[in-house]
């Protein structure tokens, strides 16, 4: 074969691995798919979804199609569909399942005349929808004004929230309604008998107040009789009964305006439903606070605490939950955590021990964490796979000395949690277009690490000068970098073999 010819061949061969480089690196957007729902714990009102009245002590799946969020009342459970429609199931003794009647629903049924529903959220005895317009529809137990109508009459068919147009989200506790606006503000109404509305009174309210001082809010939820509102800059507000430390501001003394939680920052999300909270922080850590009689703090112990403690053994969670003496966490890699009461099998765990400390349930990856009074519920999804690929870099030797190249190795999909990879130089002797450790460069090894949310880095390859000719090819000789033992859920993109490549050409 004439010299030309092969030349031309091994610079088509390697074009083609540019290419197909080029191509997996290419980072796709993941799209959000809606889940299926898995449920545990008591079931007297057919909260379990599953058509019976039997109970469970492990997760079970809910008689419902895929939904895209969850809602959790004391004994009932709402759902959203992927056409914005609501799903509903589990006790309806005060109209919150919205079907016009007071009978229980052991299996979910539609919620008639309520469409367009971009939100969902819950209180014990009352539901409420956020619409895509901006409005906000309510339903069930209204004999404090939970429902924002203006009225103390119970509504058995969703009505309007009064004077609501821009709702962003919407939650509820025993009594009480909260509604985060479009411009980061909050709405309060219901029973205000500890200052739960948050409006410096403890003046029962029957349609929306400003809840005092509030700005920046970026989510609300609802405790039994208080509530917490997280801020743009991380840190998190509490207001309402204060009994147990819930409001976390080392007191117990109830409050009708806001005031700091003590000791958070960088929090993303916050959770309540009885008397204790729950934050979760950027780093994945959770922090517990308030009442802890059957161990729904996670921290061993059943003494309540008016300020956050770190729950220990909880490591890169993504999302948390709260029932009315019990706790959820879920993390990145697919394990789902709960503890505290166990009276009903709400644990998930196959018995009835109630739990101090995080309990791992099953390998269950979710965003979506419910509870109530004594059960669970759960949007079931894929947890994050991310494909680790190594890419090339072309650098220029020089006669003498070192130069250093940053080879990419990249994640198609961003995880919230660290991902590691080993990497390493390998030598191929037998073969002329591979580069030689210690002699084209500095041969080497380590552990490369992706933060939460990273999707780049880089491995540094130290390429030492000579005045030997590179292979008479386009793309020289190869530093070639392997990959091996990725982190938990993540795999090494199989293209050319999972290999990094420091393409070292002469500079002359």
């Amino acid at each position: 074969m004439a010299m030309g010819e092969m030349r031309r061949r091994t610079t088509s061969a390697a074009l083609s691995v540019l290419v197909l480089l080029a191509s997996v690196l290419i980072v796709a957007p993941a799209n959000a798919a809606p889940g299926d729902v898995l449920a545990w714990g008591a079931n007297d009102w057919g909260q379990l979804g599953d058509g019976t009245l039997t109970p469970h002590l492990t997760p079970a799946p809910v008689s419902v199609g895929a939904l895209t969020d969850l809602a959790g009342g004391r004994h009932h459970v709402l759902g959203l569909a992927p056409d914005g429609t609501v799903a509903a199931w589990g006790y309806n003794g005060m109209g919150q399942i919205g079907d016009g009647g007071d009978n229980k629903r052991e299996t979910p049924i539609t919620v008639p005349d309520v469409s367009g529903v971009v939100g969902l959220g819950a209180g014990h005895y009352h539901s409420l929808a956020v619409h895509g317009d901006g409005s906000l529809s309510a339903w069930g137990r209204n004999v404090d004004g939970t429902l924002g109508d203006g009225t103390r009459v119970n509504r058995f068919l969703a009505v309007p929230v009064q004077g609501l147009t821009t709702v962003m989200a919407a939650a509820g506790g025993r009594e009480h309604s909260l509604a985060l606006l479009a411009d980061s503000t909050v709405m309060g109404w219901g029973s205000n008998s500890n200052g739960q509305v948050g409006d410096g009174t403890t003046m029962l309210r029957t349609s929306p107040v400003p809840v005092s001082g509030l700005s920046t809010v970026t989510a609300i939820v609802g405790g039994r009789i208080h509530s917490l509102a997280l801020l743009a800059d991380g840190t998190v507000m509490a207001w309402g009964d204060n009994q147990y430390g819930q409001l976390g501001d080392g007191t117990t003394i109830d409050r009708s305006s806001p005031v700091a939680v003590t000791g958070l920052s960088n929090i993303v999300a916050v959770e309540a439903f009885g008397f204790h909270s729950l934050a979760l922080d950027e780093q994945g850590q959770v922090y517990t606070w308030g009442l802890n009689g059957n161990g729904q703090l996670g921290d061993g112990t059943k003494i309540n605490r008016p300020t956050p403690a770190l729950v220990a053994g909880l490591d890169h969670v993504t999302t948390i939950g709260s029932g009315r003496n019990h706790s959820m966490a879920s993390t990145a890699t697919g394990t789902l955590y709960t503890w505290g009461k166990n009276d009903a099998g709400q644990i998930g765990d196959g018995t009835t021990t109630d739990r101090l400390v995080p309990t791992a349930v099953a390998p269950i990856a979710t965003s979506h964490l419910v509870g109530g009074r004594d059960y669970i519920a759960v949007l079931e999804e894929a947890p994050v796979e991310p494909a680790i690929t190594p890419g090339i870099m072309v650098v220029l030797e020089g006669d003498t000395g070192s130069v250093f190249v940053d080879v990419p190795v990249r994640l198609d999909v961003a995880a919230p949690h660290p991902v590691t990879v080993a990497w390493t130089t390998i030598d191929f002797p037998a073969n002329p277009t591979i580069a030689v450790g210690g002699e084209d460069y500095v041969a080497a090894a380590g552990t490369l690490t992706f933060a939460p949310g990273e999707l780049e880095r880089f491995v540094t390859i130290e390429v030492l000068g000579d005045t030997v000719d590179e292979p008479a090819t386009l793309y020289g000789s190869w530093a070639v970098i392997g990959f091996t033992n990725p982190s938990a859920n993540a795999t090494i993109n199989p293209a050319f073999f999972g290999l990094g490549i420091a393409s070292i050409i002469d500079d002359d």
